[in-house]
């Protein structure tokens, strides 16, 4: 600082700032403290409220933002203290959605859908294990395997993977938007077979009133999870943690039995 006092004030010398603008350097100091560093992102809290989709209907989604897997998802992300919100769509519309980037983040939904769309990110712990089902009027239709179909006008809802990538050979498809329409074509008589899952095809049956035979063993038994866009990647381990802690804790267990039976 003394030679700075014995030196000439010139734009050029460091000692300007000093003599010029006393404490500036320090402000400036400061300043650069509190500042992100250059090249390095700062992360950003969750702002506003998620949006999360479900393809599924009753009892796993209800009306939208009801059911089991509306509740689960309220519950797991109000634990993390993030808003959000769940919205009924189309399993053929919700996962193009999320991987655009509309949405951020979808239950529940097979393991490997990752590898077809590049944007979504899988929560590790399972949501649920659903078994994967043909029924049919006639009991004397063999259906033990996939390759069993080739003789059979086939339907399932529209967007389901695991019959995309599956259901190969048949005699003729259709595939439609929901359990409710499914289930109406098999009592109609309109195709031989539908192709669907335990929980929901209990649940819709029941309410027409409709006992077609179910064919056992079940065509797949797979994992569900939840998935969010890329850009909630850093969640991911948190909704994994939470969603373990709430089954341990009990919680899944009470909202599960609410809704299925």
């Amino acid at each position: 600082m003394e030679d700075c006092l014995n030196t000439e004030i010139t734009l050029k010398n460091p000692c300007f700032l000093q003599r010029v603008y006393p404490g500036f350097v320090i402000v400036l100091l400061v300043l650069m403290a509190f500042s992100p560093v250059v090249g390095h992102a700062a992360v950003q809290p969750v702002k506003g409220q998620l949006i999360i989709n479900s393809g599924s209907t009753a009892p796993l989604t209800i009306n939208g933002d009801e059911g089991f897997y509306p509740e689960l998802i309220k519950v797991l992300f109000k634990h993390l203290d993030i808003k959000v919100v769940v919205k009924r769509m189309q399993s053929a519309n919700s996962l193009k959605a999320l991987n655009l980037g509309k949405n951020d983040g979808v239950i529940a939904r097979v393991k490997g859908i990752e590898k077809i769309y590049k944007n979504l990110v899988r929560v590790p712990e399972k949501v649920i294990d659903l078994d994967f089902i043909a029924y049919s009027n006639d009991k004397n239709i063999k259906i033990k395997k996939w390759s069993d179909l080739k003789d059979y006008n086939i339907a399932y809802i529209k967007g389901w993977k695991i019959y995309d990538k599956n259901v190969r050979e048949y005699k003729s498809l259709t595939k439609v938007k929901d359990m409710y329409r499914l289930a109406t074509l098999l009592k109609n008589k309109k195709v031989d077979v539908i192709l669907t899952y335990n929980i929901i095809a209990g649940y819709t049956l029941d309410k027409l009133n409709f006992a077609p035979y179910r064919h056992t063993p079940p065509l797949a038994k797979k994992e569900m999870f939840i998935y969010m866009h890329k850009r909630h990647a850093s969640l991911v381990p948190q909704i994994a943690s939470e969603l373990k802690a709430i089954k341990e804790n009990g919680t899944y267990k009470k909202i599960y039995n609410k809704y299925i039976k």
